[in-house]
């Protein structure tokens, strides 16, 4: 994400939308299954372009967020509950009044879950990252860089039981040993953290569909993404090892490429700059 848009809804409310500049013709909007909005932008759009494209869509935001809130309520998750290792908590009790609050909890969790998780998991398996950092990644649950040692974990592991966060932090250690996702690798993986299959496939679903099947509340859907979902590849560029959200087909030893970005639906697409914008929204 390279910056973020606050854009005044008709309840009175203001929507924070995450902006990241990528290689694409249009611009896009989506609404993520954690209730996070998401705007791809193609590089070079200005500032300006950004925000009157997203007051131009408002009305999608404002109408996208209510029918996530009735699915919600629907599902018998409580208004203004969040995820959190795995679990439903009231947003007002966890001072989360907004996406940017939710993040900073997000980040403190893991700053206090991680130290010691990855301190314990290298000791078991013999091998050490130079550093950690705690990032907001939109594509990936991890990335680690081999060359350096540096391995990155994406904050949102914390919306997710604790053994999601314990097998990414195997994941990403494991490419110490084998950079590539080859057969030798997921069996390394398989023999430091037999769950990771188990976990992986926890974390291709929403986190507030993980927490409401933990309750035991309301109609969870199966294990298949929705026909909104999209899809991108996470493909590793610039020497960087990824663990896609939302992760690839697990059951290959060969496969970890698929991301799915678990968003609710695109909210509208605009032509390249100078050309006017189209409305694909849905709903």
């Amino acid at each position: 994400m390279d910056y973020e848009v606050e854009v005044a809804l008709g309840d009175g409310r203001r929507a924070r939308v995450g902006v990241t500049r990528k290689r694409v013709k249009n611009l896009n909007l989506r609404l993520r299954s954690d209730g996070s909005l998401a705007a791809s932008v193609p590089v070079g759009t200005s500032r300006a372009r950004v925000e009157a494209f997203l007051e131009r869509h408002a009305a999608w935001i404002e109408r996208q967020l209510a029918r996530r809130e009735r699915r919600l309520e629907a599902d018998g998750a409580p208004r203004g509950s969040v995820p959190l290792w795995g679990r439903l908590v009231s947003a007002q009790d966890a001072g989360t009044r907004d996406e940017e609050a939710l993040r900073a909890l997000y980040r403190r969790e893991l700053a206090d879950a991680l130290p010691a998780l990855a301190a314990k998991l290298a000791e078991r398996m013999g091998v050490a990252a130079r550093s950690w950092s705690i990032r907001d990644m939109r594509t990936r649950w991890g990335s680690c860089t081999p060359s350096t040692g540096r391995i990155r974990i994406n904050l949102r592991l914390a919306a997710y039981p604790p053994r999601c966060l314990e097998a990414v932090v195997a994941h990403e250690l494991t490419h110490l040993m084998e950079p590539s996702h080859n057969a030798r690798f997921h069996a390394l993986l398989d023999a430091w953290c037999p769950g990771n299959r188990e976990a992986t496939a926890l974390l291709r679903r929403p986190a507030t569909e993980v927490a409401q099947r933990a309750a035991g509340c309301g109609a969870v859907a199966g294990g298949k993404s929705g026909p909104d979902d999209q899809v991108a590849a996470s493909d590793g560029a610039g020497g960087q090892d990824g663990l896609a959200t939302v992760g690839g087909s697990n059951g290959s030893a060969n496969q970890v490429a698929a991301a799915h970005e678990a968003a609710d639906g695109v909210a509208a697409t605009g032509e390249a700059d100078g050309a006017g914008d189209r409305a694909a929204a849905k709903g």
